[in-house]
């Protein structure tokens, strides 16, 4: 077993954490993709440190990778991770006890392109919801449903 920190978002009902810092298995369980490389998922042991990192969510409608990139941009100058849950469906999404074991990064999903599933990872749901405000100002894009988990 090895340490690592998380430097995804995991789904709801893993019970873990954006930057939390778990042991793993050594031996790679399944793979993830972010930027176009393949990242190894090892099995998670145990839970060492908590990041105390929230995990939101929101739907983003009609936005191109441009207005995907002013997102991810404006989020990661006030500390927040963002992450794409579009390939992941609903039922994944709220049950405790399935686990996706492919997820994928920022990249706009061409197959639902017209709506975007977006998690956040922060610590502030305040910080967040000034972000996304500001973003809808200037993108003149909507986004609904910002749920916490």
């Amino acid at each position: 077993p090895v340490h690592g920190r998380i430097l995804s978002i995991p789904v709801p009902g893993s019970f873990l954490n954006f930057g939390d810092v778990v042991l793993i298995d050594r031996k790679a369980t399944s793979k993830a993709y972010s930027d176009g490389q393949i990242i190894k998922v090892h099995s998670f042991l145990a839970k060492l440190e908590s990041s105390h990192s929230q995990t939101f969510s929101s739907i983003f409608y009609d936005c191109d990778q441009k207005d995907m990139d002013l997102l991810e941009n404006m989020c990661e100058n006030m500390g927040i991770f963002v992450d794409n849950w579009s390939s992941l469906n609903i039922q994944t999404l709220r049950s405790s006890t399935v686990i996706p074991s492919e997820f994928f990064d920022l990249r706009l999903n061409t197959e639902l392109d017209a709506i975007q599933y977006i998690a956040f990872a922060c610590r502030s749901k305040r910080k967040l919801s000034e972000v996304l405000s500001l973003w809808s100002n200037i993108s003149q894009k909507s986004h609904s449903d910002l749920e916490s988990h």
